[in-house]
């Protein structure tokens, strides 16, 4: 089996949790972190096929930052970015990300799955 190893950034300790129990059921082996510079360094340390993240937990990064930052220790991981807001600055972002970066919007109503459908989308099978 392959790389199956996702990295999840999300401040909301329960939301974490709910997409984490999720992508761990769905077969992936997930490290939960709470922001941007603990995701960079899971990242670095784990080289994982995926990584969600709320662009909320990045601070003044902006979508493009953030992107760029999480590429430069894990260029080939997918991406799928949780946004709340500015979704035509993460549509540039990731555009230039040759289909392996999505975007769900948090101001509509999404589900677990539909984040384990994201994931999926960016991250090659793994057996």
């Amino acid at each position: 089996m392959g790389n199956n190893h996702v990295v999840l950034v999300e401040g909301d300790s329960i939301l974490r949790q709910l997409l984490g129990q999720t992508l761990e059921q769905a077969g992936f082996q997930v490290s939960r972190v709470a922001n941007t510079h603990d995701g960079r360094l899971a990242c670095h340390r784990l080289a994982p096929a995926g990584v969600v993240v709320d662009l909320a937990t990045a601070g003044p990064m902006s979508p493009a930052e953030c992107a760029s930052a999480l590429r430069s220790v894990s260029p080939d991981a997918g991406l799928v970015f949780l946004a709340s807001g500015g979704l035509q600055e993460v549509q540039t972002a990731i555009e230039g990300l040759d289909g392996q970066a999505v975007c769900l919007d948090k101001t509509e109503l999404f589900t677990a799955d539909d984040v384990l459908v994201a994931i999926n989308s960016v991250v090659p099978a793994t057996n």
